[in-house]
């Protein structure tokens, strides 16, 4: 199913912008 992996891979955008987030906050 290629809707399921691109879900898949939009989740893992989502979980990486956020822990790009969340370290860029800690940082400052």
């Amino acid at each position: 199913m290629q809707i399921l992996s691109r879900i898949i891979m939009i989740l893992a955008w989502v979980i990486l912008a956020g822990a790009l987030q969340s370290a860029e906050g800690a940082r400052v």
